[in-house]
């Protein structure tokens, strides 16, 4: 069954006539009006209950996100600080060299056998440390008997010196070929 809408007609005074059409849209806005005041007070009781009760917000990344981003830039820190040390030791078998000590501008150093004439240079260069043309000398053995574990070397292992690195003119000398 059908209701019909009577509309408000303004009579030549200016009076208007209730009619039931009004009456049906007061009742709505009345009723819309009091589910936003519900809305807001529920809104308010959720802010001011203890954040114990109130359920988890995503407001934003979660730690888990976060927690994977910083872990995976201390992986690239640590990754680029292991190039650039692989880079500044010759990026080669030098690496695998060690220095025993350093008595004044001289330095000795233990390699493993089996290296390059390069390799050999690099590690002497390393343990110089220092620019082309500075004094420095690097005493290069190879690992094995004779080979010093540190400073000062007997006359035996003073004759086991494989090859000098002189850091002054660039020069790597083998002293199995040439005087040393």
């Amino acid at each position: 069954m059908r209701q019909t809408a009577h509309l408000a007609i303004a009579g030549p005074r200016g009076h208007a006539h209730a009619s039931h059409a009004r009456s049906v849209r007061a009742t709505q806005l009345a009723a819309s009006a009091s589910g936003v005041l519900a809305a807001g007070k529920r809104a308010l009781r959720a802010k001011s209950a203890p954040k114990a009760n109130r359920a988890a917000e995503s407001d934003g990344p979660g730690w888990t996100l976060i927690g994977l981003i910083v872990g995976a830039a201390l992986a690239v820190l640590i990754g680029a600080f292991l190039v650039i040390g692989y880079v500044r030791s010759g990026g080669s078998a030098a690496a695998s060299c060690h220095e025993i000590g350093q008595k004044g501008l001289a330095h000795a150093v233990v390699c493993p056998s089996g290296l390059s004439k390069d390799d050999l240079a690099s590690a002497g260069q390393n343990a110089c440390d220092e620019p082309l043309g500075t004094p420095c000398m690097a005493y290069i053995w190879m690992a094995g008997v004779d080979a010093p574990t540190r400073l000062p070397v007997t006359q035996t292992q003073s004759g086991a010196v494989w090859a000098v690195w002189s850091n002054w003119d660039g020069v790597l000398r083998n002293c199995r070929r040439e005087a040393c």
